[in-house]
């Protein structure tokens, strides 16, 4: 075995260490009771949140539909995978002392087996937690799961999840990606191509940022994108009551993928102002157009007229639009005045009607 691959080989055991430094996978939460959010952390060797007080109120809002209560001692999985690890990390470490490609190969394939079954365990963990429900919770919808995401967002009522693979996973990533390189280095790359050594250490380093690489798109997880608003059943995030009207309805989609839902313009503009630090974990504001229904426009892009012959949901009179032609139409049926998104902000703030 060259030295190239000897070195991805010890590089991959020793990144394993991150599983025992980091979380390797985040649940996200976020409530009406909970309005900044709730985080779990899913480790090597424990469950844990980002409060004292995390798991205690995950397991509050868990027993309203009836969850059973999320406690380390329920999982054997946490005292088995770290025995799991170190098996790992002593047959890479072995595997580069002996610089036998066999070897490699072999730990790759134990490293994906791995890596699967981990995420086959944790997606029958969501699915038992998700169904298997007290009948007597307080709340009981007939069919209803509320299975979390394995990975990426969802709404459960007025729950919304998002669950990302935290920097913990680059400790099964990196090692995978390292050894895979190796793996082709030794039987497929230098045998057929008859590379030189030169070409061999690019080679190396492309694979090193490779890893990096795959790491940096575990940490960022799914970009943000924007959720449909489950009228009727969730309620809105800064007034409480239930969004009914699809004409108004509004969203604020975090850096993070959480949605927060609205029942009107002024709602959303009122909480972005209220909210401390909201504005900086904003990726998108979206209002609907009045024309089309839970069709959702960036705030910032839309138009708005305020007309006392077209009432919104809290009593601002706020109505969005999406092109300045249908604007001007909006405004000689029904009077008022056009706004655009920074003039929204001012008039909420300040609860300026003018028709």
């Amino acid at each position: 075995m060259s030295q190239y691959s000897r070195i991805l080989v010890l590089l991959g055991a020793l990144s394993m260490s991150l599983l025992f430094f980091f979380p390797m996978w985040k649940i996200y939460l976020q409530a009406p009771q909970y309005p900044e959010g709730l985080e779990m952390h899913i480790w090597v060797n424990k469950i844990a949140g980002n409060t004292e007080f995390t798991l205690q109120n995950f397991n509050i809002l868990n027993h309203y539909i009836g969850m059973k209560p999320i406690e380390a001692s329920s999982f054997k999985e946490l005292e088995i995978m770290p025995i799991v690890v170190y098996v790992l990390m002593v047959f890479g470490l072995l595997a580069a002392l002996f610089r036998n490609k066999y070897l490699v190969a072999g730990w790759l394939g134990l490293l994906a087996i791995a890596g699967t079954a981990g995420l086959v365990d944790f997606y029958l963990w969501l699915v038992d937690f998700g169904t298997n429900l007290d009948p007597n919770a307080p709340i009981k919808i007939p069919g209803m799961t509320y299975i979390p995401p394995l990975i990426g967002p969802r709404q459960l009522l007025n729950f919304h999840a998002l669950s990302l693979p935290a920097m913990g996973s680059l400790g099964l990533a990196i090692p995978m990606i390292l050894a895979g390189f190796a793996v082709y280095i030794e039987f497929f790359s230098g045998k057929k191509l008859n590379l030189n050594p030169s070409s061999t250490a690019r080679r190396f380093s492309f694979g090193i940022g490779l890893g990096f690489l795959f790491g940096l798109i575990s940490l960022t997880g799914c970009s943000p994108e924007p959720q449909p608003i489950a009228y009727g059943q969730v309620g809105c995030e800064h007034c409480k009551m239930t969004i009914s009207d699809p004409r108004y309805g509004a969203e604020i989609v975090t850096k993070t993928g959480k949605a927060f839902f609205f029942d009107s313009i002024e709602c959303m503009a009122d909480y972005l102002q209220q909210q401390e630090g909201m504005q900086e974990k904003v990726a998108m504001l979206l209002v609907t157009d009045f024309n089309q229904p839970e069709t959702l426009l960036p705030a910032e892009q839309s138009l708005y007229l305020q007309s006392e012959k077209l009432p919104s949901p809290m009593g601002m009179f706020l109505t969005a639009v999406a092109t300045p032609e249908v604007a001007r139409d909006f405004q000689q049926t029904y009077e008022g005045r056009l706004l655009n998104w920074s003039e929204v902000l001012q008039a909420v703030k300040s609860h300026e009607k003018q028709f």
